[in-house]
C-alpha cells in the first residue's frame, strides 16, 4: 500500500491527463477485483489485492496509467455485444503494449502470451511469476482491440473443438464434452464464455488468482445520463490535452488517433436525416394507381398495353404530441419542431393536431399547416409526471384517421400499449433512452 500511496500521489505530476481521468470517477473499494478496475463511472480498488500483488513502484504506476487507458480508450463503451472476458484480455493486450513501447517501466512479473491464453482456454494451468503478471505479444502489434478480440474468439472456438475432440476419442461432442465446456475458459483464457453482461465480480471468480485481466465492469449501475456524462469529459480532457501539446510544439499524433476515435463512435446518420427519411416513410403524399389517368409516358412510348397512372392526393391528418412533463422548453426541441414543421410544409395535410400532455392529456388544438408554422413561441401546459399512455389513447379514441403521431419527449415515462397510428417518438436527451419500446426513434442530442 505503500508504494501505491506514492504512485498515486505521483501520478498528476507525471501524467496529468491520465490522472484526471481516474480522478473523475467515483472511487469505491472492493474485492471484487483483483487489484483495481473500472466502469463506465466509477474506479474500483481492492486493498488487499494491492497489499499481495504490487511488488514496488512500477508495479503501482503501472496499474493506475493501465486503468486511465481504459477509460481514454472508452474500452467499456466499445464493447457492445462482445464477450466481456475475451473483450477485456483484447484491451489489455492493446494497452499493456502501448504503455510499454512508450517508456512506461515493465511491471515485476512476466508477460502473458497468446501462447499462454491459448493454453489456459486448452484447460492447461498458467503458472504465475513471483510478481506482478501482464497480458503482452508482440505478434499483436498494430492490431486494434476489435482485431485481437476476433483472433481470441476464433481461438476460443479452435480450443473448444479440440477439447471435445480430445474428450470423445476424436469423435463428436457428446454430452460429457459439452458438460466440460462449462468451465473452459479459466486460467488464462480469463473466465466465462458467456456472451452477456458479466460482472467485475464473476469475471474474478472465473479467472481465479490472475491479476492480469478481469479490470472492466459492465455491472455500474449508473444511469445511462452518467455515463454519458463521462464520456463527454474525458473526450473534452483529451481535446484539452492534444490543444497543449501542439501550442508546445510537440508531437501529438498519439491524442489525435484518440480524436478521431471518438469521431467514430458517435452515430453516423443525422438525425434530421433520419427524421425526414421516418416522416416520408409513414406521411409522405400518398397515391394510387388508376386507369381513369392512364399512363401518359407508356402512351408516348407506343407500349400496345394501356398501364394505369398515378393519381396523387394530399395527407389528411397527422398528430403532434409535446411531452410538457421534462425540459421541452430548451433550443433542442425548438430545432426539432422546426424540423417537423418543414417537413408538414411540404406534404401539407389537411389539418394538424397539436397534443400537450404530462401525466394526462392538457391540452389539444386543430392547427392548419399555415397556422402551425406561424406558431413561434410555446407556453407548455402541465408539468406533472410523465405517462405516455394517456396521449396515445387519445389519438387511438379521437384521430386514428391519422397518417402518423409524432411524440417529442426526453424519453423518460412508461411503456405503453402500441396504438393504431404509426408512433415516430422524438427523444431529446442525452443518451437516446426512451421508455416505449413501440414505434420508431430519432435521437436528437442534447448540445
Amino acid at each position: 500500500m505503500e508504494h501505491w500511496t506514492k504512485a498515486m500521489k505521483m501520478l498528476p505530476h507525471a501524467a496529468p491527463l491520465h490522472a484526471s481521468v481516474l480522478f473523475m470517477l467515483r472511487r469505491q473499494e472492493t474485492p471484487a477485483v483483483p487489484i483495481a478496475g473500472v466502469s463506465g463511472t466509477a474506479f474500483y480498488i481492492n486493498p488487499e489485492g494491492v497489499s499481495k500483488e504490487i511488488r514496488n513502484l512500477n508495479d503501482a504506476a503501472f496499474v493506475f496509467m493501465h486503468e486511465a487507458e481504459h477509460v481514454l480508450r472508452l474500452h467499456m463503451f466499445r464493447r457492445r455485444e462482445r464477450d466481456p472476458v475475451l473483450w477485456n484480455i483484447a484491451c489489455d493486450f492493446v494497452i499493456n503494449r502501448h504503455l510499454i513501447s512508450h517508456g512506461i517501466p515493465k511491471p515485476s512479473g512476466r508477460p502473458i502470451t497468446l501462447d499462454d491464453v491459448r493454453a489456459g482456454m486448452m484447460g492447461e494451468e498458467v503458472q504465475p511469476s513471483a510478481g506482478l503478471d501482464y497480458l503482452y505479444d508482440e505478434s499483436l502489434k498494430g492490431l486494434s482491440e476489435e482485431e485481437i478480440y476476433e483472433k481470441l474468439l476464433e481461438m476460443r472456438n479452435q480450443c473448444r473443438s479440440q477439447r471435445r475432440q480430445n474428450m470423445c476419442g476424436g469423435g463428436g461432442a457428446g454430452e460429457e464434452g459439452d458438460e466440460s465446456d462449462a468451465g473452459d475458459e479459466s486460467g488464462a483464457s480469463g473466465g466465462s464464455s458467456s456472451g452477456g453482461d458479466q460482472s467485475v465480480t464473476s469475471q474474478s471468480q472465473a479467472q481465479g488468482n490472475q491479476p492480469w485481466t478481469g479490470d472492466l465492469d459492465y455491472s455500474d449501475e449508473a444511469t445511462p445520463a452518467a455515463k454519458e456524462g463521462l464520456r463527454r469529459q474525458v473526450e473534452a480532457a483529451v481535446k484539452a490535452h492534444l490543444q497543449q501539446m501542439k501550442e508546445r510544439g510537440h508531437a501529438a499524433g498519439r491524442w489525435e488517433e484518440l480524436i478521431e476515435l471518438y469521431g467514430q463512435l458517435q452515430p453516423k446518420v443525422d438525425w434530421r436525416r433520419r427524421l425526414a427519411r421516418f416522416f416520408r416513410m409513414h406521411a409522405g403524399n400518398k397515391s394510387e394507381l388508376t386507369y381513369t389517368r392512364p399512363n401518359r409516358w407508356a402512351m408516348v412510348t407506343g407500349s400496345p398495353v394501356m398501364l394505369p397512372g398515378e393519381l396523387r392526393y394530399g395527407v389528411p391528418k397527422i398528430v403532434l404530441i409535446i411531452d410538457t412533463s421534462g425540459s421541452m422548453g430548451q433550443e433542442e426541441f425548438r430545432k426539432a419542431f422546426a424540423e417537423v414543421k418543414a417537413l408538414v410544409k411540404a406534404t401539407q395535410p389537411d389539418e394538424v393536431v397539436l397534443i400537450e400532455a404530462d401525466v394526462s392529456v392538457q391540452r389539444e388544438r386543430t392547427l392548419s399547416p399555415a397556422e402551425l408554422r406561424r406558431l413561434r413561441e410555446f407556453s407548455f401546459a402541465g408539468r406533472g409526471g410523465t405517462s405516455f399512455s394517456h396521449a396515445l389513447r387519445r389519438v387511438d379514441e379521437a384521430h386514428s384517421d391519422s397518417v402518423l403521431a409524432i411524440y417529442f419527449t426526453d424519453g423518460w415515462g412508461n411503456d405503453p400499449k402500441p396504438p393504431k397510428v404509426p408512433v415516430l417518438w422524438v427523444v431529446i436527451n442525452e443518451d437516446g433512452h426512451l421508455s416505449a419500446k413501440c414505434g420508431d426513434k430519432v435521437h436528437v442530442p442534447l448540445q
